[in-house]
């Protein structure tokens, strides 16, 4: 027999071997070694001959988070003593979803007392424009509703020892000091020929992931990555300096490393940790 849960990619097959008063089951859950739930399973879905004693369940395949990257350096073994952190969470991306997203919340959750998840709701639509080709208005609708049903999931109620909290991009803009910084990041795209040219590789290194016309679509790429910059730099201003994300975001290495001086304080104060995934009974990471 056998019994499906999780999603419909990265499939891994595990033996479930039933005990003999399953019927008096409501639920069985299956743990990893660190005692996240690997899937649960309900009795109301489990129809099983009472002769069967094994089966085959098929799960998204487990990851573990580990270090890829932190910048500045120096602050590599220090950072975790910190108690509060951001997580950039960026809408219908694949590593924000499924076993990969509960990766990154046990990871943190590992860390930190207290999490902020950043959901960029107000600059998402700059990417729904460029990969659907929509109206402006159409795209910051969807934007929105995409934004406001990753809350009502709730992927971070696994938790246990950080508490998580959204912050909508859309909240910050109303923060005094994001107009004079996207101002100010803007003047220094136009002013500074090496911030501009950061700027214009890791907008062009976005756009050529997609199959669009990079042209045409660069302005969008630009729109959304300094109006998060100026976004961020409000949390960041807050006191919340360590900035999580599984990904490389080179520009964000380059501002805290000290490479563009002139970019606002709470940018450059900012600590970056980009994490990697490995498969779970691979190397270990911390």
């Amino acid at each position: 027999m056998r019994v499906w849960g999780g999603g419909t990619w990265d499939i891994e097959t595990l033996k479930l071997f039933i005990p003999e008063d399953l019927s008096d089951s409501q639920e069985i859950h299956l743990y990893d070694t660190d005692l996240y739930d690997l899937v649960i399973l309900k009795g109301r879905d489990l129809v099983i001959d009472a002769d069967v004693r094994e089966a085959d369940i098929f799960v998204d395949k487990r990851y573990k988070a580990g270090i890829n990257r932190v910048s500045p350096r120096k602050e590599r073994k220090t950072f975790e003593a910190r108690e509060r952190c951001i997580l950039l969470f960026s809408l219908q991306q694949p590593n924000f979803e499924g076993t990969k997203l509960d990766a990154i919340v046990e990871w943190i959750d590992r860390r930190f007392k207290e999490c902020e998840v950043f959901i960029g709701d107000c600059i998402h639509h700059h990417t729904l424009q460029m990969n659907l080709g929509i109206e402006e208005d159409t795209a910051k609708r969807e934007a929105y509703r995409l934004a406001h049903e990753i809350a009502k999931q709730d992927p971070f109620r696994r938790a246990t020892r950080c508490h998580f909290s959204i912050v909508f991009g859309s909240t910050l803009q109303d923060d005094p000091n994001y107009m004079p910084t996207r101002e100010r990041l803007w003047d220094l795209k136009d002013a500074n020929a090496d911030f501009a040219q950061a700027v214009q590789g890791f907008a062009k290194a976005y756009v050529q992931r997609r199959d669009v016309d990079v042209t045409r679509y660069l302005p969008y790429s630009t729109n959304y990555l300094l109006d998060e910059l100026a976004l961020l730099a409000c949390m960041s201003e807050k006191g919340n300096k360590v900035m999580i994300y599984p990904g490389g975001l080179e520009i964000f290495h380059q501002i805290s490393d000290g490479k563009h001086p002139d970019a606002p304080p709470p940018l450059r104060e900012s600590i970056n940790v980009e994490l990697k995934f490995h498969i779970r009974g691979g190397a270990q990471h911390k």
